[in-house]
């Protein structure tokens, strides 16, 4: 009963179905040909030779579509993106030179500060002013000046400021196309 389902369910072997159906514990005698004897041709029998068939690979084809038309919504966007694009090379280019003129103005600074810096040593070196204050004491320009000449500022009280607007509120549709156009000088200024 074993070898009738032994017989029935296929073996495997490596992911194949094998064509003996032992099951693995029986040698294989793979040169068994049965009871078949190979038939022997005669001398100067013809033997027709044949060609091997050769395999011809059909590709499936493709289904073309018929051309259709430009959608005027696609043309609007392609037009639209290359306007974008052409916008975003032109404030590269503007950031481009914006920043070569940081770089200038930033070296400029530094030799402006180590020069400051210079000059007010060599100012600090040629002011004295003990010799002023001499100079001009005794000519009688400047005079010391008295107890009651000197007044003294309060501080306590905390500074105010009052700021005023300059603009005044335009509403309608003045008011409208007057933030539509500073709406377009920014994007302008941006780009």
């Amino acid at each position: 009963m074993a070898a009738n389902t032994a017989r029935k369910r296929p073996q495997y072997l490596n992911g194949r179905a094998s064509k003996y159906a032992t099951g693995g514990s029986v040698a294989y005698d793979v040169g068994y040909a049965g009871s078949a004897v190979p038939r022997t041709r005669e001398r100067g029998e013809h033997v027709p030779r044949t060609l091997p068939r050769e395999r011809v690979m059909v590709r499936p084809r493709a289904a073309v579509r018929a051309k259709g038309e430009v959608s005027l919504f696609s043309a609007v966007g392609v037009i639209a993106i290359a306007i974008v694009a052409v916008m975003l090379l032109i404030s590269y280019m503007d950031l481009l030179a914006v920043s070569e003129e940081v770089v200038v103005l930033r070296s400029e600074a530094s030799t402006l500060q180590t020069e400051q810096a210079r000059l007010l040593a060599e100012y600090e070196v040629s002011v004295d002013l003990k010799a002023i204050e001499a100079a001009v004491t005794a000519d009688g320009r400047m005079v010391r000046p008295q107890s009651e000449q000197i007044i003294y500022i309060d501080t306590y009280e905390p500074d105010g400021a009052t700021f005023y607007a300059d603009e005044s509120a335009v509403t309608g549709a003045q008011g409208m196309f007057e933030s539509l156009g500073r709406i377009w000088d920014n994007i302008r200024a941006y780009f």
